[in-house]
């Protein structure tokens, strides 16, 4: 089995009344999965291992609450189908995330950070997020601790 996962930052924008698009735009983890081997697969979990030693943490990722945008889990993929998954990153991912995955050196629990994404088969694919939302995650870190 064969996939391939993105994690990169990605923004939403919609037209105001008189069709503009000037209003404010949603940021969202955009996370994509593509089916590039021959063998059928089912997601089953979404999830995050974040900073390194023995204070490591993980978060199973919520896809059933209002800050959710795309396909609900278990997903099941054919040769070259694709599915994706947004989460919001105002106003509670990217706090929280910031306040349980990144530890006392922002840039070290930064880079250690990986989406994993979970198989009904047992296999489970880690990928790094892209470099934009570790500096989001560093610089809300940063912040709290102001």
């Amino acid at each position: 089995m064969r996939l391939t996962v993105s994690v990169r930052l990605g923004f939403i924008v919609e037209p105001d009344a008189a069709g503009e698009y000037d209003g404010p735009r949603q940021e969202y983890v955009c996370i994509g999965v593509v089916n590039t081997g021959e063998t059928e697969a089912t997601i089953t979990s979404i999830g995050w291992l974040g900073r390194p030693g023995w204070r490591r943490t993980a978060w199973l990722q919520n896809l059933d609450d209002d800050q959710y945008a795309g396909s609900k889990l278990p997903v099941r993929l054919k040769f070259g189908e694709e599915v994706s998954f947004r989460l919001r990153l105002q106003p509670h991912w990217l706090n929280s995330a910031s306040e349980d995955m990144i530890g006392r050196f922002p840039w070290i629990s930064a880079y250690a950070l990986r989406l994993v994404i979970w198989t009904s088969i047992g296999q489970s694919f880690k990928v790094h997020p892209e470099r934009k939302i570790l500096a989001k995650l560093v610089e809300a870190a940063k912040a709290r601790e102001k």
